[in-house]
């Protein structure tokens, strides 16, 4: 069969240059089931399925986790920066073209880069990181003179390059209220919510220094915005004011009875890398902690559970210094700056915290230690392969107001396989809250001051102490997918239900459709939070959406 691809490709080269085609690298790994595991735990961040591909090096078998393919380069780079926003910040474009048949070496295949959050395997580490080699990751494969040479000459061709992306995002609710909630008695049932959201998205390189700027005008509209639900964010956590963070970087452009506009700058940071070395200061987003659903090691603005809008965390305003070991392990200092409730910035607001990751054996782990808000906390991480299945557990140690400590953490496994001829994915995880309490009061008003205070800052999204969450995701047709989560409440046994379809008719937008179901009885956390007993409650609504992306 590679005897009849080999005579293919010679005729097709004898007439012209084939057509390439683009794939997205977010991680390479010497083993298939590794490099299965990492595809089954990045697949639900990307609106398509990933692959795996084995290539060779210097005789070395390597299995690359691909996003693609696509026609036009412009297009993989833009799927390159939606992965680097997703953590994979050394996702890199592989040009395919008839040289991969022959097994040749091109410019494009050489210095393969991976980020270490991700890397599983022990790899073949190099002496010192070649000029312009991001932090947190490592190449796998050697790295020959040649091949060092042509990154060199690249990273210096592109010192001074330009990337501009623009993304249009509308997101639009219809919630169906319950009798007992409180914005039904106000307003009726059901209420709409609708946002608009153009983000510019800007990288400039300059020599050993990126320039990164994310600039998003929103638009809001909805019976959201008329009771003034959302203080800092609104419709699907969309981000509406600065009001914590170090730098006001919001500004309102109008606002009415039922709309408000306005733009902000989520992205606003200098990135210097050299060497072994990386400095990010400004405004970015930072992710630590193995959560699928719930994110107790994420201190910095996680997502909610029901979260759909995944493409870009809020950034904070920080600095973040970051240092490879020869080993390769690294390490990370991190300072985010906040306001307090007097709108001063100072250590009582903001989070301090040193991380260690590294390997022991197939074992990825972190260790972290900080303070957070004026406390102390300790937090270890580990992932680790069983059979086809990824493992993945956070562990979280923090002080109360009493200096009391309070355990929190989450476990979790996922696997992806065939069903019949159809890629399918499934995940299971378990949560415990450790600031969550066992019984609801008669009003949520009366919960325990730490867990307000962080419910408060958006830091937690879940009031009692153990949860469960089961979900998957399955391809219909290669433009067609479904995902559905199901979240159960431990105590209460209350429940919410939310699946949604993915529909991608081109490589630039994406379509989705999704419900969100309440399981329980007003007075339960997902039947609605009581506000007087089971008379007055809030939240509980059954939800339908709709979201669509296009990027121009």
């Amino acid at each position: 069969m590679k005897g009849f691809y080999c005579l293919a490709g010679l005729i097709f080269a004898s007439f012209a240059q084939a057509q390439p085609q683009y794939w997205v690298a977010i991680e390479s790994y010497r083993s298939t089931e590794r490099a299965e595991a990492a595809r089954s735990m990045a697949e639900p961040r990307f609106a398509q399925m990933l692959r795996v591909e084995r290539v060779e090096v210097d005789g070395l078998d390597y299995y690359r986790v691909l996003v693609g393919p696509y026609a036009e380069r412009s297009t993989a780079d833009r799927i390159r920066n939606d992965a680097d926003q997703q953590g994979y910040s050394g996702a890199w474009v592989w040009q395919e073209t008839l040289a991969d048949f022959f097994g040749s070496d091109t410019p494009d295949r050489v210095a393969i880069r991976v980020p270490a959050e991700r890397r599983i395997d022990t790899l073949k580490l190099v002496d010192e990181a070649p000029d312009g080699y991001g932090l947190n990751r490592l190449p796998t494969e050697p790295l020959s003179a040649t091949a060092r040479t042509v990154l060199k000459t690249k990273v210096k061709g592109v010192n001074l390059a330009t990337n501009v992306d623009v993304r249009l995002k509308w997101f639009s609710t219809a919630n169906l209220l319950p009798t007992s909630d409180v914005q039904r008695q106000m307003q009726g049932t059901p209420v709409y919510d609708h946002s608009v959201d153009l983000r510019v998205m800007l990288k400039q390189d300059l020599g050993p220094v990126r320039l990164i700027l994310d600039h998003s005008t929103i638009a809001l509209n909805g019976d959201g915005v008329a009771l003034n639900l959302g203080r800092d964010s609104a419709v699907d956590q969309t981000v509406t004011n600065d009001r914590n963070r170090r730098w006001n970087w919001t500004w309102d452009i109008e606002d009415g009875d039922r709309h408000q506009s306005l733009h902000r700058l989520d992205r606003l940071a200098l990135k210097y890398q050299s060497g072994n070395w990386g400095v990010t200061v400004g405004r970015e987003a930072v992710s630590w902690g193995n959560g699928i659903v719930f994110q107790p090691m994420d201190l910095f603005s996680p997502f909610s559970p029901t979260v759909v809008d995944r493409d870009y965390k809020a950034g904070d305003d920080l600095i973040l210094i970051d240092r490879l070991l020869n080993n390769g392990h690294d390490l990370q200092l991190l300072h985010v700056a906040r306001r307090g409730v007097d709108g001063d910035v100072g250590n009582e607001a903001s989070s301090s915290a040193l991380k260690w990751h590294g390997y022991f054996g197939p074992v990825e782990f972190d260790v972290v230690g900080a303070q957070h808000y004026d406390t102390d906390v300790v937090a270890a991480a580990f992932r680790f392969p069983i059979g086809q299945a990824l493992v993945r557990t956070d562990i979280v140690a923090s002080e109360d107001m009493y200096g009391d400590q309070v355990f929190s953490g989450v476990i979790n496994a996922d696997v992806s396989f065939m069903l019949g001829d159809k890629n399918a994915y499934v995940f299971g995880e378990y949560f415990h809250n450790g600031w969550g309490v066992d019984e609801l009061p008669e009003d949520i008003t009366q919960l325990p001051l730490d867990l307000q205070l962080r419910l408060a800052r958006g830091e937690l999204f879940n009031v009692m102490k153990n949860y469960l969450a089961f979900g998957f995701n399955y391809e219909w047709h290669p433009l067609i997918s479904q995902t559905a989560t199901v979240i159960t409440n431990l105590h209460d046994h209350s429940s919410l239900f939310q699946t949604g379809f993915s529909y991608s008719p081109g490589d630039n937008q994406s379509m989705q459709l999704g419900w969100v179901e309440p399981l329980g009885a007003p007075g339960d956390e997902f039947g609605g939070l009581p506000l007087a007993g089971r008379v007055l409650t809030t939240g509980g609504a059954s939800r339908v959406y709709f979201r669509w992306v296009y990027y121009l």
